[in-house]
């Protein structure tokens, strides 16, 4: 027959959140073999989780499991709230064929829940904001103690909590994250049984740097870098101020700044204390700085200045003109009228405003000048008295404020060319009033074949009064009197000398300026002008004491020049007699 049996019946109860600890009840049973024992009062333990619990039992041997003993305890579960109970069993029928019986068995306790596990929300949260922390604690008996680290930053947020909390993340942790914007936080949650820390549990929480919390600018600061500008108006002036610029910034919450940006004017600038370029606006100008911190932050400051409007004084025009005393016009008046416009910048009326006149005669050294009064804008004139009209004169007009000055000059030289309507007139140096060939005041008979050959412009290969004409159309450059002689210069090297001279002054050279000789005799004549290709005109005749009218020759295969020598064409200038020469030719 088979041996009776012996087993462990494990059971769990009575699960103490707070005491972290449950009831386990051990059964120990038998199952008889049917026999009939002499004896079925027998001894017996069960060691349930090493408490031995001794009994004295009865059992019939029928073919059933029936309880020999029951015994329960009260289990501490680990901190965790885990705990796996063993449990042995044992029977003495040892008197008996089969002998003693044992057995044993072991019970994995449900896990009691123990500290609690905190949570967030929001999971993402602004510095300065306020999140919620719950504990979700599994027992009305917990308290908690929540802390914070952050960085290398620790402290408590709340100690003897029992359940949630709203918590407001303080903005000063954002010092520990200076060159980012966001960074995570731990809270940890250690959960007590009264005195007995049951355990710690952690939540990240993401901390993020505000939009709000971004560099300051505490000033610009913005002064004349230019002394004499400074001096002379004290504000900002276009054309001349340059600025001294010097920002102060600073980060926030440990961040620093990591770049300067300026704009003035259009132009951008990129250190924190600097020089600007020169100023060339007017009006209300702004000085924007922008400035951004090692967060990548950025802050924006403007502020305006005024600056007012400058230019340099200006003349636009000076004319002259031959007048009386009264101003009115008269070519052989005694007085010259001097006509000048322009302008001098106010510079919000503290600039000055000065206009000279200065003149002197082109053969004397010293000037003459005066003073004339003027406005800020002005368009008038002044009379200068005792300018004989057929004497030459330099006019300089100077007009200056506190800082420049601007100045023309303008000279009375007579007209180089002047035809009469109608084509029956030309007079050099001065305006043609009567028909006739003209130098200056006197007069020099022509043939009519002569006289039209000179006025008529036909034919670009022609020597007439068209190749003149072109001669004198650019600008004069120079005038100047030499040994009698009076020069006058233009800027694409044509050259005219006149004068009243003597033969025998005529007959001797004269060294001139620019290596300019005037030689009596047309052979040796070394003044020339290679754009004529044509000769006309009468040569003339040469006498042994001087020479009459002179036209062109060609001599060696070279262009010589000589145009007017002196008056009536047949008659020959006796030694000593006095007449008007007049030279074309070149100087440069």
């Amino acid at each position: 027959m088979a041996a009776p049996q012996l087993r462990l019946l494990l059971s769990e109860s009575k699960v103490n959140l707070a005491n972290n600890t449950s009831v386990v009840t051990a059964t120990l049973q038998l199952y008889g073999n049917g026999e009939t024992y002499s004896n079925n009062r027998e001894k017996g333990y069960i060691i349930l989780d090493g408490t031995r619990y001794d009994f004295v039992s009865t059992f019939s041997a029928s073919r059933s499991w029936q309880t020999l003993a029951a015994y329960s305890k009260t289990i501490t579960h680990k901190d965790d709230g885990s705990y796996r109970v063993s449990v042995k069993g044992y029977f003495d029928i040892s008197w008996s064929y089969y002998g003693a019986l044992s057995t044993s068995n072991s019970l994995l306790l449900s896990t009691i829940p123990r500290a609690s596990i905190p949570t967030t929300s929001p999971t993402t949260i602004d510095g300065g904001g306020s999140v919620v922390i719950a504990t979700h604690r599994k027992s009305t008996a917990f308290i908690h103690t929540l802390r914070y680290k952050f960085g290398k930053k620790t402290g408590i947020i709340a100690e003897k909590l029992e359940t949630d909390m709203t918590w407001t993340v303080p903005l000063d942790l954002l010092n520990e994250i200076p060159k980012t914007l966001s960074g995570t936080c731990t809270i940890y949650c250690d959960t007590y049984n009264g005195a007995k820390l049951i355990g710690t549990k952690t939540v990240d929480l993401t901390i993020n740097v505000p939009k709000t919390v971004v560099p300051t600018i505490a000033s610009i600061t913005h002064s004349e870098a230019v002394i004499d500008v400074k001096n002379a108006f004290n504000q900002y002036a276009k054309g001349l101020s340059q600025l001294n610029i010097v920002i102060q910034a600073a980060g926030v919450y440990s961040s620093e700044i990591t770049s300067y940006e300026t704009e003035i004017d259009g132009v951008r600038y990129i250190q924190q204390q600097f020089t600007s370029n020169v100023i060339g606006t007017a009006g209300t100008m702004p000085i924007k700085v922008t400035v951004t911190d090692s967060r990548g932050r950025t802050a924006t400051k403007t502020v305006n200045v005024s600056v007012s409007d400058y230019f340099k004084p200006y003349l636009d025009n000076i004319s002259i003109e031959q007048c009386n005393a009264d101003g009115t016009h008269n070519n052989t008046g005694l007085a010259t009228k001097v006509s000048f416009k322009g302008a001098v910048a106010s510079v919000n009326n503290s600039n000055k405003k000065v206009l000279i006149v200065k003149w002197k005669k082109l053969t004397d050294v010293a000037y003459q000048s005066k003073t004339v009064p003027i406005d800020w804008m002005f368009n008038t004139f002044t009379i200068i008295p005792w300018t004989i009209y057929d004497e030459s004169y330099e006019f300089i007009v100077v007009v200056s404020d506190k800082l420049s000055s601007f100045e023309q000059k303008v000279e009375n030289g007579r007209t180089a060319l002047s035809l009469l309507a109608g084509g029956k007139g030309i007079r050099m140096f001065g305006e043609a009033e009567r028909e006739g060939f003209w130098i200056d005041n006197t007069r020099y008979d022509l043939a009519a074949r002569e006289q039209e050959k000179l006025i008529s412009m036909t034919g670009e290969n022609v020597l007439n009064m068209g190749v003149l004409l072109n001669l004198f159309a650019d600008n004069m450059v120079e005038f100047e009197t030499i040994n009698g002689f009076n020069i006058i210069k233009f800027s694409n090297g044509f050259m005219i000398v006149y004068g009243l001279r003597t033969t025998q002054e005529v007959l001797r050279p004269y060294e001139f300026q620019h290596g300019i000789r005037l030689i009596d005799r047309i052979s040796d004549l070394n003044i020339l002008y290679d754009n004529f290709k044509t000769i006309i005109g009468a040569t003339g005749t040469m006498t042994a004491n001087g020479c009459h009218v002179a036209g062109i020759e060609k001599l060696n295969g070279i262009f010589q020049v000589l145009i007017y020598g002196i008056g009536n064409r047949n008659v020959v200038i006796k030694s000593g007699t006095k007449y008007n020469l007049i030279v074309f030719g070149t100087w440069k």
